[in-house]
């Protein structure tokens, strides 16, 4: 073959190169446009052991479902996902229904990209957290996980509420029931505040014992044969008489700076072990804007927690909170959360941590925590929360209710608020 018969057959082989390189590169899917199933797909509901390839608009919303005791992987549970506008008032609809696997996870493969509102098994879309839980899912971030868990079973109560005071501006009380029975100390706050007259309110809540308070404290009285209520299926209308409280006592806060009013004081008795709620607030809802108030008085041995505009505050001896007067000498505190990450729902339910600060020892209950009180939470723990004098080296040890020693911990109150993280109950002591 000639020379120039050569050099003609490796040009036409370089431009049918070309021409094929060309046409792959015109065939290849692009990073910008969908790939796999149409949007309107049903996902896939079941257990993914390993994350399959995503497209590039597409993602894998994860969702780890909980039964109602907030700690126990519900395998098989069903729960629904809506597309929904965060800006509309309106509940959405037409849900996806998603099944859990075996290890309570359920994943929605190829969910489009947008916000999503997850439901649990047993909630409705307008309950707030753990019931739902609310995720955006986006080519540009990483799968989300949310957690949700089950609602437990309600029945409907009536409730006729016999409220003795006269119409006042400035004064809001709300009756609240808080579940006695199970150690979860859950609140169910009625719809609306308590009206003088006759008030007739229907609530849906499990069954089960209830301690009847209101917030906030101190301004309206529970009667003390109506503070505790058995609820069930076969429970009639329930009556309860509440009555002004008259009692007035005038608190001075003794160093509390000017410049942490507004402030919330709380109380916390003496002789109970529940945890320091901020919701138990001292004539309330409005915050302290002086040191000196005249305020309803309470009933029993309370220490006083009071959180400033920025720093937290501890009375330095407990007192009753019935009297005429009272100086309460504030001394610098922390607040001091401990969660534990792992826990058992029959062996630890009940436990509580008794914190020991130098000559001082507070216990508090351990109950189960996660959504509006905590939304620095990414799942539920068992939380106790409380206020101790700064400053002091704590030890901590976690006592179950059968009183078998947990856990230990030693830190010291340098920062408010202080976070003590446990990741399991039957973590080694230190």
């Amino acid at each position: 073959m000639s020379p120039a018969a050569r050099t003609g057959i490796t040009a036409l082989g370089v431009v049918v190169l070309a021409i094929a390189a060309f046409l792959l590169l015109d065939l290849a899917p692009s990073g910008d446009e969908p790939q796999d199933a149409p949007r309107d797909a049903p996902p896939a509901a079941t257990r993914s052991p390993a994350p399959r390839e995503r497209s590039a608009s597409r993602f894998a919303l994860r969702v780890v479902v909980l039964r109602d005791d907030w700690c126990t992987a519900f395998a098989g549970a069903t729960l629904r996902a809506f597309r929904f506008d965060p800006r509309r008032m309106e509940l959405p609809k037409n849900p996806v229904f998603l099944r859990a696997g075996d290890d309570g996870v359920a994943v929605f493969e190829d969910a489009p990209d947008g916000p999503w509102l997850i439901v649990a098994p047993g909630a409705e879309p307008g309950d707030p957290a753990p019931a739902t839980a609310r995720a955006t899912t986006s080519r540009d971030a990483e799968s989300p996980l949310v957690t949700v868990a089950a609602v437990a079973p309600a029945i409907e109560v009536r409730f006729d509420v016999l409220a003795r005071f006269a119409p006042r501006d400035g004064f809001s009380t709300r009756l609240v029931l808080v579940r006695e029975d199970d150690f979860s100390r859950r609140e169910y706050p009625f719809p609306r505040v308590v009206e003088p007259g006759s008030n007739q309110v229907v609530l849906r809540v499990p069954a089960g014992r209830y301690e009847v308070t209101t917030r906030p404290l101190g301004d309206l009285v529970v009667r003390d044969d109506e503070r505790l209520v058995n609820l069930a299926e076969s429970s009639g209308p329930q009556t309860l008489h509440l009555d002004e409280n008259q009692g007035r006592i005038t608190v001075v806060l003794e160093g509390l700076p000017d410049d942490e009013l507004p402030a919330r004081v709380v109380p916390s008795a003496v002789d109970r072990v529940l945890d320091d709620r901020p919701t138990d607030v001292w004539w309330g809802p409005f915050r302290w804007h002086a040191r000196t108030m005249v305020v309803s008085t309470l009933r029993g041995t309370h220490r006083l927690a009071v959180h400033g505009r920025t720093r937290t505050y501890l009375s330095r001896d407990a007192a009753r909170l019935d009297g005429e007067k009272l100086v309460v000498q504030l001394v610098p505190a922390v607040r001091l959360l401990v969660d534990v990450g792992t826990w058992q729902s029959a062996r630890d339910s009940g436990a509580t941590i008794d914190v020991t600060a130098g000559d001082e020892r507070f216990t508090r209950m351990l109950v189960p925590v996660f959504g509006p009180e905590r939304p620095d939470l990414p799942a539920p723990v068992l939380g106790g929360e409380l206020v101790v004098p700064a400053g002091a080296n704590l030890t901590i040890e976690c006592v179950r209710a059968d009183g078998s020693a947990a856990w230990t911990r030693t830190v010291a109150a340098d920062t408010d608020p202080l976070r003590v993280r446990v990741e399991a109950m039957d973590a080694a002591r230190n």
